[in-house]
């Protein structure tokens, strides 16, 4: 509640008390008529002009590429001595990736990225014909007719490992003329990823969007669940670079917006700073800051619900202030003439490559780029942090910057990595201006409200503001991580679209929820308290009646302890998942626990639904706790607990038979949450 003394000006004093001032910008304004008059009205949309993203091209977009089709280019139109087969080749999509010949791109990359839809790879064929193919679709059964083999594409001269970015720079490699190429049109895959430099325009060689815009910006999405769990959320929208490796090429160049596994929305951004030291040198440091909302309500999102994300810089900017003032040209520390010996001789316009580079200069212009970030949950405000950093992409590395919709990138100091989510988009926006709380709200009126099944949520939105967390990475080396190696050839299998999906089941139970634990289970007649206090009862019934009753608990769903958390077990072999490690039959996917999600040692215990692993059991599971998604190191599961089956008849978890994995009497799985930690499945018998 905030007091606030309004009508000053005319020499009335009175106290109005607002409910969620925290979040709004009231002003009180001596003229009359001073205000839009536009959002009076909530029958009628507003039209904004700097509205430029607006589509519902990725409802029912799939979250998963398990093959690619490409087909084949006809470039006759170009060069008429071009040998035209209409070849079309559907191949599995990360085996393409990892095929792709360009050093930059692989090693860069190190597992896969990204692939951006104008992509044109240029292949050739055993009798030394050249071919250019295009994307076309995804997840289509994988078909190989002409037999081609992988090694037929090229070395490639781009940054994405394709060899043009576009069919339309095809028409210049005779005529020499330069052509740029349009936006990338939407998958019917996630995500939907373009770079913001080309696309607009007459000849398409204007940003599409803003690198910085006057005062900020606004997103606008649809959601819909589809009655999958918080942990299929995962990345939902990302802005920088598409993926370096680098710290000194992604810091304050990545941005990204995610579901948590426990129903939050989290932002995360590496960022650049240093300090001056005595001696008068500059010392560059690298923090990862985030923040994250209360958990968005339970019946505003059980059906389709809407978040708006806004950002308002505290400073509005014009013309070349856009740029100087906190803006790139700050990162400016060479400047290099690209124009032709011709064109300079002959008096044309000069170009030039700008060489930027983080730096001292940079880091003291922050307070230029600051503002406030609000984040909406339909139509109302539930977050909001002052002084947020905007981050203004940067022409630093080999990578482009892009906009993404439905995923984040990889490698990016696994800030963004999580996965495309798997919930249905019905709808995107992107606003080159902040929209303040009553645009925002006249915008759910008019535009959302009516035409989505959106449920209101039943109390009173949470007026608590969380802050900002930082964490200093461990110091930068110019290692890249290690690339998987891929088996030699690919063997053409046809991918399994699954029909139903399974989740492994995560229990931390913290050693803070002993008494309250203990004492629920004998309140329930059971002598066994929880992993904390010993192992269960080995007896099969009592054990499967303790492990009920345990499960029941409602510590788990109330938010006493830590949410149950889900992995994804995959019911094929192929491919890697979020974190770069393979994806194999039955054991579930890497699953991540934040940094400080826990604040005190803890049990994590894995139950797993026998059908989600075709009744085998989860007799290893990897972990790590020091930020190694990767270095997993394997563990044994008690066999004496995970040859009991437990017969779950609850609310809590689907019904059905469930074993139980834990290291217990072993203390491995009893550990602290200071750091990121890893749990995936390893080996099913």
């Amino acid at each position: 509640m905030n007091s606030q003394n309004i009508l000053k000006f005319w020499g009335t004093k009175l106290d109005l008390k607002l409910d969620s001032s925290e979040f709004h910008d009231y002003e009180v304004h001596k003229t009359d008529l001073d205000y839009d008059d536009e959002i009076l009205d909530i029958n009628t949309p507003i039209t904004y002009s700097t509205l430029v993203i607006s589509t519902t091209g990725l409802t029912n977009a799939s979250c998963e590429r398990n093959s690619i089709s490409l087909v084949e280019y006809d470039n006759r139109i170009n060069n008429p001595n071009y040998t035209y087969s209409a070849f079309t080749w559907t191949l599995p999509y990360v085996q393409f990736d990892l095929s792709l010949p360009n050093a930059a791109f692989t090693n860069a990359l190190t597992n896969y990225d990204v692939i951006l839809e104008n992509d044109v790879y240029r292949f050739i064929d055993d009798n030394n014909n050249e071919h250019f193919f295009i994307i076309d679709s995804y997840n289509n059964v994988v078909s190989n007719p002409f037999s081609l083999n992988l090694s037929g594409f090229t070395g490639t001269t781009g940054y994405t490992g394709a060899t043009y970015a576009c069919s339309r720079e095809l028409s210049g490699i005779t005529s020499g003329i330069t052509y740029c190429c349009p936006q990338e049109l939407i998958p019917n895959a996630k995500p939907w990823a373009y770079q913001i430099n080309h696309g607009g325009g007459d000849d398409l060689c204007d940003y599409i969007i803003q690198r910085r815009t006057e005062k900020g910006w606004t997103l606008n999405f649809i959601f819909n669940k589809e009655n999958l769990p918080w942990t299929e959320g995962r990345v939902f929208y990302y802005w920088g670079t598409r993926g370096e490796t680098p710290v000194e090429d992604y810091a304050d160049n990545n941005l990204s917006f995610s579901f948590t596994d426990d129903g939050k929305i989290l932002w995360r951004a590496l960022r650049y700073s240093g300090v001056c030291l005595d001696d008068g040198t500059f010392s560059e440091t690298y923090y990862t800051s985030s923040g994250e909302t209360p958990v968005l309500c339970l019946s505003g999102t059980s059906n389709d619900f809407e978040i708006t994300i806004a950002f308002d810089r505290y400073k509005y900017y014009t013309d070349c202030n856009l740029e100087n003032d906190g803006g790139w040209n700050d990162l400016i520390t060479g400047r290099t003439l690209s124009s032709t010996f011709k064109e300079w001789l002959t008096g044309g316009t000069e170009t030039y490559i700008d060489t930027e580079v983080l730096n001292k200069k940079w880091a003291d212009e922050k307070n230029r780029r600051l503002g406030t970030l609000k984040i909406y949950l339909n139509g109302r405000p539930i977050y909001k942090i002052k002084d947020w950093e905007e981050v203004i992409p940067s022409d630093r590395g080999l990578q482009p910057f892009i906009q993404s919709w439905g995923e984040g990138t990889d490698h990016i100091g696994y800030l963004h990595n999580k996965g495309a989510t798997c919930f249905n988009m019905k709808r995107i926006k992107y606003f080159e201006e902040p929209l303040n709380f009553v645009h925002v709200r006249h915008h759910y009126l008019t535009e959302s409200k009516p035409n989505y099944n959106i449920v209101e949520c039943d109390a009173d939105c949470v007026d608590t503001v969380t802050g900002i967390t930082t964490t200093v990475p461990p110091t930068p080396t110019n290692t890249r991580t290690p690339t998987p190696t891929p088996t030699t050839g690919i063997v053409i299998t046809p991918t399994p679209t699954p029909s139903l999906l399974y989740y492994a089941y995560l229990f931390i139970e913290p050693v803070t929820g002993i008494t309250s634990i203990a004492t629920y289970m004998a309140n329930a007649g059971h002598t066994w308290g929880g992993f904390n206090l010993g192992v269960p009862n080995t007896s099969g019934t009592t054990f499967n009646n303790q492990i009920n009753t345990y499960i029941n608990y409602s510590g788990w769903t109330n938010g006493e302890l830590p949410g149950i958390r889900t992995s994804r077990i995959p019911q094929y072999t192929g491919g890697f998942d979020n974190y770069g490690n393979p994806m194999t039959i039955y054991n579930f996917m890497t699953h991540e626990i934040l940094a400080n999600t826990v604040k005190c040692d803890a049990w994590y215990t894995w139950i797993i639904p026998n059908i989600g692993i075709n009744n085998l059991k989860q007799t290893q599971i990897g972990y790590n706790y020091s930020n190694g998604p990767r270095n997993l190191i394997t563990s044994n599961m008690n066999s004496t607990i995970y040859n009991l089956t437990v017969n779950y008849g609850g609310l809590v978890l689907p019904v059905g038979n469930y074993r139980v994995y834990t290291t217990k009497p072993s203390t491995i799985f009893r550990t602290n949450n200071n750091d990121n930690i890893y749990f995936k499945g390893i080996q099913v018998n």
